[in-house]
């Protein structure tokens, strides 16, 4: 017989207190089981964030595995990073594996299949507390009991049962950070353009809050070759020299019908503090470079947009709300991320629904746990 899937009553007849601890307890029992160390699986970002919070628990990790043999010999985070397949089956005895990579699932289940006792990075993250936690979608289950009335209430908005069944699974996950209890991610290639619900018609413009490297206007691109045109707004210097480059300077962007604007996406203009890193991660920060922000429905104001794409680190209810009339005047698809902070798997989509009725929720992931999670907006069924 199937299992039932879980509903908003059966997560709410639980005890945020109790799964936490639960969730606690058992990477407590896993790491007192391995008296002979942990290994981390992938020497990247995550994998140096949970080697220091764990030598500040006094458990100093064995070595880094990594799938890459071209890192053998090399070091990260001030560990040995070693090859899987190098390690003997035998040195995973009374050792815990923490997976320390954005893609887990697939890392996870191989462990297990080999016998390997492997947890993720949010489980380690629960257990161990601040600073890892609370981080992006990462957080103390109890925001959600905190906020029961708008999770409710952003529940009927989904449009379709994929999304519903999306959203109640998140829910879930929020509790004991299992991952295999997700439904698969879709192809991280579709990410923003998801094919069943993203059809482009004539005299496309695409605006991208937060454009990075000009990755998602290349994409779009791809999916619409006959634009009309492509604003990519980046704060980031240094991101933004690179998306001239990519396509192949101003000049060529002028004639490709492309702009990249300085601003950060918000609710007002405004100077900003802005953590400049060169990399996919730049936001708004408490310090760092001054960098000025601007509403949407001012930097569009001799624009018509039909399509607009937000992913920028957190700062997305800020950058709808700058957007509020572009949204009641000219109703343009959105594809907005929610993975920043739990509260947005909620808020978010109540907030889209407020600014425009019209507007017909749908909810995909592409990629593991909470990760590349977009809110698709549009007037068409």
């Amino acid at each position: 017989m199937s299992k039932s899937p879980v509903t908003l009553d059966d997560i709410f007849r639980r005890n945020p207190a109790v799964m936490v601890r639960q969730v606690r307890e058992a990477v407590d029992r896993r790491l007192a089981g391995s008296p002979e160390g942990l290994f981390l699986y992938g020497a990247g970002h995550y994998g140096g964030v949970a080697a220091a919070a764990l030598r500040r628990r006094g458990i100093t990790p064995a070595a880094f595995l990594d799938r890459n043999p071209g890192r053998r010999g090399h070091q990260w985070a001030g560990l040995p990073v070693v090859p899987l397949d190098d390690v003997p089956a035998d040195m995973f005895q009374n050792k815990l594996v923490v997976v320390t990579v954005y893609n887990c699932v697939a890392v996870l289940q191989e462990l297990r299949c080999r016998g390997i006792d492997a947890i993720t990075y949010a489980q380690l993250a629960i257990a161990l507390g601040e600073p890892l936690t609370p981080y992006c979608g990462i957080q103390d289950p109890a925001v959600l009991w905190e906020n029961e009335s708008a999770v409710r209430f952003a529940m009927a908005l989904w449009a379709d049962e994929e999304s519903r069944q999306e959203y109640v699974a998140q829910l879930a996950w929020s509790l004991d950070f299992n991952p295999l209890h997700l439904p698969t991610a879709k192809p991280a290639r579709d990410t923003y353009f998801e094919p069943s619900l993203v059809h482009f018609g004539k005299d496309e413009v695409f605006v991208d809050c937060g454009a990075f490297d000009g990755d998602s206007v290349a994409a779009f691109r791809e999916h619409c070759p006959d634009y009309k045109a492509a604003v990519g707004l980046e704060p980031d210097p240094h991101n933004r020299g690179r998306f001239v480059q990519r396509f192949g300077g101003e000049a060529a962007m002028a004639a490709d019908r492309i702009r990249v604007l300085p601003y950060a996406a918000s609710d007002q203009r405004e100077q900003v503090s802005f953590e400049v890193t060169g990399a996919a991660g730049s936001a708004i920060a408490t310090a760092g470079m001054e960098v000025e922000a601007a509403p949407l429905d001012e930097v569009l104001a001799d624009i018509v947009p039909t399509f607009i794409k937000m992913d920028i680190e957190g700062a997305e209810p800020k950058a709808l709300a700058g957007a509020a009339a572009v949204m009641r005047v000219h109703k343009p698809r959105l594809a907005v991320c929610l993975y920043h902070d739990r509260r947005h798997l909620w808020e978010i989509p109540l907030q889209i629904a407020e600014s425009q009725p019209a507007y017909h929720l749908t909810l995909r992931r592409y990629a593991d746990e909470c990760w590349e999670l977009v809110c698709y907006a549009s007037t068409a069924k």
